[in-house]
């Protein structure tokens, strides 16, 4: 036991170089003390794996040993651990947690490009869950997700040209052809297709610095937001319109904890692999600082609002409003921000919608809309 403490606590002390290594953008020295971290607590945990009786130390060493595997992308290695700490006798909570770790080494595992070559201009997305089956997937979990993944390069690549906002009116036909996307067919994993930036044959430079520059922008963007932090986010996308926008987008994209459990971004940086995971539910998603309340309370804080979407009105952009009759035949008109009336809200109308709204000055005004369950 001492010995096995002895090497966890080394092992501790490389990977909390790794993360300051990291955190100054240091990637190559990360992943060597990582490495060297993994090895470090895969002995550790060897030590006591096959000592049923050291719990919890035992799941926990090997727990630690998986996490460590996973980032230095060993799924094999990581599976193997947490499969001999379930087969102890680990406490619940331990236990459950070994198995959302396994979750994720298989979906880390389906990120993976598996052999499959990815040019600059191209990225991959892979989706995870009980809708999800082994090159086969829910029509309709695939297709708006897809969609809305079309939208969200567009509206990048728009404000990476400095464009204004743009709430009406289609994109310019020169936008359309160098920047239209195009879709692989689907391949056996979780669920996982390719999408490519422009036409099939490779653009000229100008236009491949741009489809690379949007990759890179929308996989930086959602890690800021997986890891809430959104003065950050805010400040690097910067127009209103186009982080309402986002917000939007990202929240129709994100997992619904149920029938899908993760969303993957996977593009192929310097013959580097760059995975990026949108695991936070839609619903847990950060929508602002109040919490919601009843929509029957008038003080001034969030509320919601269930019921059916009759009306969409962009006329007045000063004035963009949605009528909702609630479930209990009172009509609701809502504010909408800038950047969510097209994208967002106007794809839902005549459905049951749960809406989140801030009361404010006499009006309510818009923060999330979902389809009601």
């Amino acid at each position: 036991m001492r010995d096995a403490v002895k090497l966890h606590q080394k092992a501790m002390m490389f990977a909390d170089e790794a993360l300051m290594a990291k955190s100054v953008g240091n990637h190559e020295r990360a992943r060597t003390l990582n490495r060297d971290a993994f090895c470090l607590e895969r002995r550790a945990a060897l030590r006591l794996l096959t000592v049923p009786s050291e719990e919890p130390s035992r799941s926990v060493l090997a727990r630690s040993a998986a996490s460590l595997a996973l980032e230095c992308e060993e799924f094999r290695e990581a599976e193997k651990l947490i499969g001999l700490a379930l087969a102890g006798d680990p406490p619940q909570e331990i236990a459950d947690e070994l198995r959302v770790l396994l979750e994720d080494v298989y979906f880390q595992r389906h990120l993976s490009l598996g052999g499959v070559q990815l040019f600059p201009e191209e990225f991959q997305l892979s989706m995870w869950g009980p809708a999800i089956g082994s090159g086969i997937a829910n029509s309709r979990e695939f297709v708006h997700r897809a969609q809305k993944v079309e939208t969200l390069v567009h509206r990048t690549a728009e404000r990476k040209l400095a464009l204004p906002y743009r709430d009406s009116g289609r994109r310019k036909k020169d936008f359309k052809e160098k920047l239209d996307l195009y879709i692989s067919a689907g391949r056996a994993a979780s669920y996982s297709v390719t999408f490519r930036i422009g036409g099939y044959s490779p653009p000229e430079f100008p236009e491949l610095s741009l489809a690379k520059a949007i990759i890179d922008e929308i996989l930086q963007d959602i890690v800021l937001l997986e890891g809430n932090r959104l003065g950050p986010l805010r400040s690097q996308i910067g127009d209103d319109a186009y982080f309402n926008n986002f917000m939007g987008l990202i929240r129709d994209i994100a997992p619904d904890g149920k029938d899908i459990k993760a969303v993957g971004f996977t593009c192929s940086r310097a013959a580097h692999e760059t995975r990026v995971t949108l695991a936070t539910p839609r619903k847990s998603l950060p929508f602002g600082t109040k919490e919601p309340r009843d929509a029957a309370e008038s003080d001034g804080a969030a509320v919601k609002v269930r019921g059916v979407l009759k009306f969409a009105d962009s006329l007045s952009k000063a004035h963009n409003t949605i009528k909702l009759e609630g479930n209990e035949g009172k009509i609701y008109e809502i504010v909408i921000p800038p950047g969510m009336m097209r994208d967002i809200v106007r794809p839902r109308w005549g459905e049951e919608v749960e809406i989140l709204a801030i009361r404010g000055e006499g009006r309510l005004v818009l923060e999330t809309i979902d389809l009601a369950e």
